[in-house]
């Protein structure tokens, strides 16, 4: 009777294990990020500005397998977008944008990269909006002229033309 019972539950016990192990799968690998299509001829570089300065965004190489550095790294840098790329992940497909910063003090080196495009803005940031000279072409809204016409030392006596002839801040209707 005790062997009986004893048998009873070491078979028991193998039966359930070897059920386990038939039915357990293997966990998949995730799925890899596949270049759909890309688009290199852009004639002129347009740019952009971090949409979230603070929130932790990783520039990517183009298999979205390593990070090159992130954009709260350069929060008051512009980028320029250079290619737009459209990737797969699983069946979810999304615009990237090939993107490069200038070095700057804290970071001298160039920063290249890939970014989901939902986390830029079309703008300029404040490094270009401090600068002496913008080429009239990479003011993308009015917000952002008036904004280089405030922050840019160079553009003082812009400003004071602009006021002491209209006698508002800056005419936004002509532009």
């Amino acid at each position: 009777m005790k062997l009986r019972r004893g048998l009873g539950i070491v078979l028991g016990v193998a039966l359930g294990t070897v059920l386990c192990l038939l039915s357990f799968q293997p966990a998949q690998a995730a799925t890899k990020y596949t270049v759909v299509s890309e688009n290199w001829r852009i004639v002129t570089p347009i740019c952009f500005r971090a949409k979230y300065p603070n929130k932790k965004v990783a520039l990517w190489n183009k298999k979205h397998t390593k990070r090159y550095g992130y954009l709260t790294d350069r929060p008051n840098a512009t980028f320029s977008r250079t290619s737009i790329a459209v990737l797969k992940h699983g069946n979810t497909k999304a615009v990237y944008y090939y993107v490069s910063a200038d070095g700057t003090k804290k970071h001298p080196k160039e920063t290249l990269g890939y970014v989901w495009r939902g986390y830029l803005t079309k703008g300029l940031a404040m490094d270009q909006l401090k600068r002496r000279y913008v080429p009239i072409e990479l003011f993308y809204n009015n917000t952002d002229y008036a904004n280089y016409i405030k922050y840019s030392k160079s553009q003082r006596i812009r400003e004071c033309q602009i006021f002491c002839v209209n006698g508002s801040p800056l005419p936004l209707a002509s532009f």
